[in-house]
């Protein structure tokens, strides 16, 4: 499976060690490397040979040309905080929200989970997958604590 991948700049690496512990083949880049031209032109060149192309959108102005660069042949997730980016996506919006929460509850298992998902929701890969798993954000840690 060969990803593309646009997100934030944090994301990039627990979805690199889930591409290699799961074999797959990731391209992947933030928005703040994007401002640099070859690197755009280096990514929308990569969209054509993506099997699936994963967003998290941002305000930065690159993402005008991202967006044009999409090709309609490649299964599109957006994803992120704000919905109305949820509507760059080709696939449908209960892979989006499923694909959200992984992200959301966060951690490598959930990240790889989110891979295998969507290697079989999107592209019918045969894998066996978790749900998103609730990880706890924060909290107050107590030697003595149950």
């Amino acid at each position: 499976m060969k990803i593309t991948s646009v997100t934030w700049g944090s994301d990039i690496s627990l979805l690199a060690d889930a591409c290699n512990e799961l074999d797959m083949e990731l391209h992947a880049w933030s928005a703040h490397d994007l401002e640099d031209d070859a690197k755009l032109e280096s990514c929308i060149s990569s969209f054509e040979h993506a099997d699936l192309i994963l967003l998290r959108p941002t305000s930065d102005a690159v993402w005008d040309e991202v967006v044009e660069g999409l090709s309609g042949d490649v299964p599109v997730v957006s994803f992120g905080h704000d919905p109305s980016y949820y509507s760059l996506s080709n696939v449908s919006l209960k892979v989006v929200a499923t694909v959200n929460a992984y992200h959301v509850y966060g951690g490598q298992e959930n990240i790889k989970n989110m891979l295998k998902y969507l290697g079989k929701e999107v592209l019918g890969i045969e894998y066996d997958v978790d749900p998103p798993a609730e990880t706890m954000w924060q909290g107050i840690y107590h030697p003595d604590a149950e």
